[in-house]
């Protein structure tokens, strides 16, 4: 077989023989023999489509088969890949068309290639590790067979040039730290993360994911990028970061809020960066770290009895404070006394136990509260009348508690807890009275009418008498008595049955005064006073409201 770039037609030949007699040579020539040369001439050669490899990024080798001999071969084409590399599956095309399920270790089939055809073979490969070398060495081998012209079945094989392709080394690394190690609910948290690119070439169009794991909250405009501010990045949809040269490195830092999660609970996460090195999509990720959210964990309750109430009445609060938590804390209870109440000197007690200088003003210190163990501190407040202007309907509270403690790692945190709020439904009659007296002159021995009217105006029903109705000089006609237009016969002279008025109802009393024939003064000034009872819960309450003053003037004999 001869191997070259193009096999003559035709092999001439002839032979030559030397003689010598005596003292005389010579030679002679034969025939002219002339052989036509008959097959394939198979080449192939070897290249790849980037300048250099990079780690866990593919390499695209290209193989190009002629036949430049005068007789068409079956051709298989072998590859074996270099070490440190792997084949990437179905990516085998010949001249355009893909050939699946083969590889080229196993051998690519290219059929008969005939007489002046080109065949493309492109396939490729992801470098897995680098080599010792830091080159990519191989070459491919075409085998080839073909039939004489007499029949006989010949073989042979090709060699492409052997490849050189030098490695890149592909190092980018990304250190992910935090601020603290053991937090607590609602700390701030500084996440920081360094990316170093220690390869051969720039790393391009980079971005940072960070997605926060649950618990934890992003503090908008937190994020800094090589100590420049970026108010519209954040981490879950990924810090643009840009190019980062050979042997640079970008300092990447957010802060975040410890949500409202339970304690022993362990906030893992890791950054992601994605780049382009290359041709080709990029990612590496941080190392994870963790942050164990620690505390007293405290969970405060309060309740009230009873929960309808009235003016004069005693409220008792109970507050339950439960350390769940790791840590121990110490607790000041504050802001205990409802408004428009007032604590009850010597009602408070911790766990049972008096606390003889309790001031809720300045809050009640309850002490340390080791984990797994609670306070229950109780105190009244007795309702007073300053509910009434404006109309109170209800007294709301809640406790804050204000509780400092120590982390592992040394720092002191002050917080507050508020606990829920208990509500008192306030109810009371507001009981009003207005007296009239008509006509405004009377004789001495005449008689003149007096008008109480009474109303109620609070919330609550109120049983009612008038009482301290009839001024001195003047006595009460019998008979006289008139409750919202009835006659009420057999009133005497100290109290008027008005009856119950409930909320916003009114009661018109009137009656007639007799003026003594020889009174002592010349105008009678006086007021009537209602007199109000009604019962809450088990307790009666009893109140009395005066009326404003009327006055009538008396016309005696000497006038």
């Amino acid at each position: 077989m001869i191997e070259e770039e193009s096999l003559p037609t035709t092999i001439r030949n002839q032979s030559v023989v030397t003689f010598s007699s005596g003292s005389a040579t010579g030679f002679s020539y034969s025939n002219v023999v002339n052989t036509i040369v008959n097959g394939p001439s198979i080449a192939i050669v070897k290249s790849a489509m980037s300048a250099e490899a990079g780690l866990s990024l593919p390499v695209t080798y290209v193989l190009t088969v002629s036949n430049s001999g005068n007789r068409a071969a079956n051709v298989i084409v072998y590859d074996s890949l270099p070490s440190g590399t792997a084949f990437v599956a179905n990516s085998i095309l010949v001249n355009g068309a893909p050939v699946p399920g083969i590889t080229p270790g196993a051998g690519i089939p290219l059929g008969e290639v005939n007489p002046g055809s080109v065949y493309a073979i492109v396939f490729q490969v992801i470098l897995t590790s680098v080599p010792p070398s830091g080159v990519l060495v191989n070459q491919a081998r075409a085998d080839y067979e073909f039939v004489t012209l007499d029949h006989r079945v010949i073989t042979g094989s090709s060699l492409s040039n052997a490849l050189s392709l030098p490695v890149g080394v592909l190092a980018v690394s990304v250190h992910k730290s935090v601020s603290a190690a053991v937090t607590f609910v609602g700390d701030m948290i500084a996440y920081s993360i360094l990316v170093s690119n220690e390869s051969s070439e720039s790393i391009r169009q980079s971005l940072l994911l960070d997605p926060l794991p649950q618990g934890v909250g992003f503090v908008p405009g937190s994020v800094t990028v090589g100590g420049v501010r970026n108010p519209s990045a954040s981490p879950a949809n990924g810090i643009p970061i840009g190019t980062i040269e050979p042997g640079a490195s970008k300092q990447i830092a957010f802060n975040a809020v410890v949500l409202d999660v339970p304690v022993h609970t362990r906030l893992t996460n890791q950054a992601e960066f994605l780049f382009k090195y290359g041709e080709y999509d990029q990612f590496a990720t941080s190392n994870p770290v963790t942050v164990i959210v620690s505390g007293p964990a405290l969970k405060a309750v309060m309740s009230v009895t009873p929960v309808l109430a009235t003016i004069g009445d005693i409220l008792s609060y109970t507050v339950v404070v439960t350390n769940a938590g790791t840590l121990e804390t110490t607790i000041i209870a504050r802001d205990l006394i409802p408004p428009n109440t007032v604590f009850v000197q010597g009602s408070a007690f911790l766990n049972g136990r008096p606390i003889p200088i309790a001031d809720p003003e300045n809050g009640i210190t309850l002490g340390s509260l080791p984990p797994g163990l609670s306070f229950t501190l109780a105190f009244q407040v007795t309702v007073t009348r300053a509910v009434i202007p404006p109309a109170q309907t209800n007294i709301p509270n809640l406790a804050i508690l204000a509780h400092t403690f120590q982390l592992p790692g040394g720092m002191t945190v002050t917080d507050t807890l508020a606990t829920n709020t208990v509500d008192v439904r306030l109810v009371y009659p507001i009981i009003a009275a207005h007296l009239e007296a008509k006509p405004p002159l009377a004789e001495a021995g005449g008689t003149f009418i007096a008008e109480v009217r009474i109303t109620n105006s609070g919330q609550y029903a109120a049983n009612v008498t008038l009482q301290d109705f009839i001024p001195s000089e003047t006595e009460l006609v019998p008979g006289s008595v008139v409750v919202n237009g009835r006659p009420v016969p057999g009133s005497s002279g100290t109290t008027i049955a008005v009856g119950s008025l409930g909320p916003d109802e009114a009661a018109t009393i009137v009656y007639r005064l007799l003026v003594d024939r020889h009174p002592l003064q010349h105008r009678i000034r006086f007021r009537v006073r209602a007199a109000y009872n009604y019962m809450v819960n088990t307790n009666e309450a009893s109140s009395s409201v005066f009326s404003n003053e009327a006055s009538v003037r008396i016309e005696t004999d000497d006038e």
